[in-house]
């Protein structure tokens, strides 16, 4: 691909300047995981496979009413009424001809500009990046990032009378860019003449808040539910919400229609093999892993999200989940469920599936079927893929090369959360560069605590090579290996970080769920910040390797028999031993004070050669130092441990 820098403003509790390529980063919050914000998360769909619409019968998917702005805010034909502004700022909210203007929508705005049906006659944007601007000479420019302020403003239809016409689809275009925290944008549904809005449905479709503008998205909203109560005063709002976030870009919208629905149409919006909700999770257990080892594969949520976008209620459809690997067909279940009219449901595979320890590339792939669908064209939907390997840990898509963190300012750390469900045994943090990095460049691997702080282990440092580094469409890692192997504990949430220190370009690959990616570094903008959090949109290419039995730098098996330094030490209460075997033995474990005294032996039995762990209870030692042994056939192996209380 092609590679370009650009200049991104972070905003919200104090600002700092970036510079990726295909990569972006947000200021840091806390992990979310006890919001609750109200909205309805019905699934902004953005598939357009309705026929072509027109004609005087009310059939399922004509058009009932359209809007295109060719008017302004005054209504494109002479049925509609004149849209309104509401909201403390709905003044931001104007129509254009033109692309989004502001510091950051380029020296040529057009390249932001919504690609719309009818983008040519106007459309509606509300244009934040232009009033975090100052503009003299008509030059823009922007706003020192701690004056950014979040605007709050809607843009309200006129009374749609949908009077007969209770199972209805709301569709529009739209473009969006924003920063940094939740989308702000979201169609909001009254009934009452704006007294209410009781309706709220996230309304961003793919955007990713970052630093580029979305595609352009046709968007649909089933709305049979939200105009229940009075169908014959319905009003729309598109609603950009100063609460969700600080976003000074762009929401761009245009050509909105109202659809009649089809009796019986049912629809997948999404499907995966996630579950992750910031906003519900109490650990990073449900995050997609692209790559799961054999030690930690558990159960998955596969899921799918069906909306029935039909007038009548369906009873005994089926959803159906295939998962392949190669020509094998490794799951092929069906759900039934009935599905009220407007309503997204989302069905999970019962019960759970967890996929098999065997090496491989494992593929999703939904269906879902009821009466005789007038639009069959959205009843399956690919749900992506996820790998199982021996022994690598991964959230990245798995390339090294669709994009870069350019860390040309020098000192940086960056670092992906991963959840360990069972106890197990860390070798080593696996990254990628691409070119452009400085060769000789320091790095190294550590393994942080949930706090993103805490460095529980480095792995020693090491200079960048030429031969380490990707060009286009290379896929090579570097594995940063500890000294001891770590023992990490079940149920635990860790970061695998990486800490450069000199010139270098991390490789992304893949979307980073918010608040999930980090980096940390010395803001560019307050030499006295000190090093700053910031949480990045793209997924770096840092990865676990965990529970090995053969050489992690080039596959050998290993040959010798070796003795962990014991975690943590000192020790107090409780602390993990690992030690590998090269072969089976019968093993012994023993521990003698400073007198040389064996205060303590446990026969470990006969042991298969690689990788095993004790877990050991210190509470009835007294403080002080320690050796402990373990015995594995002819060969002894001793290391020293501190006992505090």
């Amino acid at each position: 691909m092609n590679y370009h820098m650009a200049r991104i403003t972070y905003t919200t509790l104090g600002l700092t300047t970036l510079l990726f390529s295909t990569a972006s980063a947000q200021r840091v919050q806390d992990v979310p995981r006890y919001m609750n914000s109200g909205v309805m998360h019905a699934e902004a769909s953005t598939d357009d496979t309705r026929p072509a619409l027109g004609g005087t019968d009310r059939d399922g998917g004509d058009v009932i009413w359209s809007e295109d702005f060719s008017n302004g805010l005054d209504g494109s034909n002479e049925s509609n009424a004149p849209w309104t502004l509401d909201g403390s700022n709905g003044e931001i909210w104007t129509w254009t001809t033109a692309g989004p203007n502001g510091a950051y929508a380029g020296s040529n705005p057009n390249a932001a500009r919504i690609q719309s049906a009818t983008v040519s006659n106007g459309f509606m944007v509300f244009n934040g990046d232009s009033v975090n601007c100052t503009w003299s000479g008509g030059v823009p420019t922007a706003l020192p990032s701690s004056e950014f302020v979040a605007y709050d403003g809607s843009l309200v239809s006129p009374i749609i009378d949908l009077t007969g016409h209770p199972a209805v689809i709301l569709q529009y275009q739209q473009a969006i860019r924003y920063c940094c925290q939740d989308a702000p944008h979201f169609v909001e549904v009254s009934t009452d003449g704006g007294n209410t809005w009781p309706t709220r449905l996230a309304a961003s479709g793919s955007a990713v808040g970052g630093a580029t503008t979305s595609a352009t998205e046709t968007i649909t909203l089933n709305l049979t539910q939200a105009i229940a109560a009075d169908p014959a005063n319905v009003l729309i709002r598109f609603h950009h919400d100063a609460e969700s976030g600080t976003s000074h870009y762009f929401w761009q919208i245009d050509d909105v229609k109202i659809i009649e629905a089809y009796d019986y149409d049912l629809q997948i919006q999404s499907a995966g093999s996630t579950t992750w909700d910031p906003e519900t999770a109490f650990s990073y257990d449900s995050l997609y892993y692209s790559i799961t080892p054999y030690s930690q594969l558990r159960p998955i949520g596969l899921n799918m999200k069906v909306v029935n976008n039909g007038a009548l209620e369906q009873t005994d459809v089926t959803a159906n989940f295939k998962v392949v690997r190669g020509a094998d067909v490794i799951l092929d279940q069906d759900q039934l469920v009935s599905l009220t009219p407007g309503v997204t449901s989302t069905v999970f595979v019962d019960p759970g599936f967890t996929p098999p320890a065997v090496q491989g590339t494992y593929t999703l792939t939904t269906l879902v079927t009821g009466e005789t669908d007038q639009t069959p064209t959205n009843n399956s939907l690919a749900g992506g893929t996820f790998k199982v390997d021996p022994y690598v840990y991964s959230r990245d898509g798995g390339r090294a090369t669709s994009g870069y963190f350019d860390g040309a300012q020098g000192v940086f750390d960056m670092m992906n959360a991963f959840y360990v469900a069972n106890n197990d045994v860390l070798y080593g943090i696996v990254v990628a560069f691409n070119t452009g990095s400085e060769v000789g460049t320091i790095i190294r691997g550590s393994l942080r605590a949930d706090d993103r702080t805490t460095v529980l282990a480095t792995t020693p440092e090491y200079e960048l090579a030429q031969t380490d580094l990707n060009n286009a469409n290379q896929t090579k890692v570097k594995v940063l290996v500890f000294d001891d192997p770590i023992p990490l504990d079940a149920g635990v949430d860790y970061f695998a970080a990486v800490e450069v220190f000199g010139s270098a370009r991390m490789s992304v690959n893949g979307t980073a769920e918010n608040f999930t990616s980090f980096i940390y570094y010395d803001s560019p903008n307050d030499e006295t910040a000190g090093p700053v959090f910031f949480y990045v949109t793209d997924t770096p290419i840092i990865r676990m390797m965990l529970g090995a039995t053969a050489d992690i730098e080039d596959g050998t098996a290993m040959e010798l028999t070796k003795l962990g330094q014991n975690m943590p030490n000192p020790a107090k209460g409780t602390t993990s031993i690992l030690y590998q075997l090269a072969t089976t033995e019968t093993v012994s474990f023993e521990i003698h004070d400073v007198s040389g005294k064996l205060v303590y032996a446990q026969n470990e039995g006969r042991k298969p050669g690689g990788q095993h762990r004790i877990d050991l209870n210190t509470l009835n030692l007294n403080e002080g130092l320690y050796t402990y042994s373990i015995v594995a056939g002819d060969l002894r192996l001793t290391k020293r441990m501190t006992v505090i209380h």
